[in-house]
């Protein structure tokens, strides 16, 4: 039963996107959206599919470069991809991705206080750009006068003060006062000894004091993020112009980054489908895009460039990396 239990939940939110999806797809003249999706072609969906995966090699290279090279690339960016899958297909999305990667490092000889803090850097050092646009395109809306639905209101707000929240559970988890308390508090409530757990935390503190004085490894790290952000960006660009239509560069990346983080911020929907659909069209309709068009750039966008190639794309990562570790403790054992 505990085994089938995660599932029922992935499927229950599943469905519950899903018709948030279909209530907002009703709503559209679906004749306009397939026009403007046959207007789009096949052209500007392989360009900015191409793009895409050059900003995931460079994605994967920071977290390469965070781990000191202490595993191969080639491992790295598998992982990474099948790390994103599992987000996908697990209700825990962010902890699960971010554990299958602690873990193959792990498996292939990095510590885990500091596998877990090379993913911790990464985690931010990523997120960054994606958290700045929204603020910046927060600030834009605000300044052009435009109004979203009540609704829209709170799906922005929600995307963005959780984004927030893990940063500030970051910098709680490199305050080695805070983590030792919490870890003392909770080995209270457990009655066990916590002696193993203190002196991993102890070490990924240091770890990251160590990493925090290296400026050279995070001015790298920044660059990846942002030159990983913009090849991922472009696309949407690409696809508006494909309509004949120009968009402001802060609406581009206003829509965008939020479709990333709640992608990678899922809160139980399997890749927030339904809900991102209806924030990214919400914004665009402020900004006089018809709903149709919007749509239609939506669904190229969200969830055939991103939400479906990441899901396939990680799912063959995801069978290589699991037929390696086979492969090594078959050759072990």
């Amino acid at each position: 039963m505990r085994q089938i239990k995660p599932k029922l939940i992935t499927a229950f939110f599943a469905l519950i996107g899903v018709a948030v999806f279909v209530i907002l797809a009703s709503k559209m003249d679906l004749n306009q959206v397939k026009s403007a999706l046959i207007e789009i072609g096949v052209i500007p969906v392989v360009l900015s599919l191409i793009l895409v995966h050059i900003g995931y090699v460079l994605y994967s290279l920071a977290w390469f470069m965070f781990l000191g090279g202490g595993i191969s690339f080639l491992e790295v960016y598998l992982s990474t991809w099948a790390g994103v899958f599992i987000h996908y297909i697990i209700p825990a999305g962010l902890l699960s991705m971010d554990t299958f990667r602690i873990y193959i490092a792990n498996k292939r000889g990095i510590d885990v206080p500091k596998a877990a803090l090379s993913v911790a850097l990464h985690r931010i050092a990523m997120l960054f750009p994606f958290l700045l646009s929204v603020l910046l395109g927060m600030l834009y809306l605000f300044i052009s006068g435009l109004e979203l639905s009540s609704a829209g209101i709170k799906a922005v707000a929600i995307t963005t003060v959780t984004a927030f929240l893990i940063i500030f559970a970051f910098y709680v988890s490199t305050n080695k006062k805070v983590l030792i308390g919490i870890i003392n508090f909770i080995g209270k409530l457990a009655k066990r000894d916590t002696t193993k757990e203190r002196d991993m935390a102890e070490q990924y503190v240091e770890g990251f004091r160590i990493l925090k004085s290296d400026k050279r490894l995070m001015t790298i790290a920044l660059i990846l993020s942002f030159s990983s952000w913009l090849l991922d960006l472009t696309p949407i660009f690409i696809l508006f112009r494909a309509l004949g239509l120009d968009i402001p560069f802060m609406l581009g990346a206003l829509i965008y980054s939020l479709n990333i983080i709640m992608l990678r911020l899922s809160f139980g929907v399997p890749g927030n489908i339904g809900f991102r659909e209806f924030v990214s069209v919400e914004i665009l309709k402020a900004f006089g895009i018809a709903s149709e068009l919007a749509f239609a750039i939506t669904l190229i966008m969200a969830d055939v460039v991103i939400f479906a190639n990441q899901l396939v794309f990680g799912f063959i990562a995801y069978m290589i990396v699991l037929r390696r570790i086979h492969r090594v403790k078959s050759q072990k054992s």
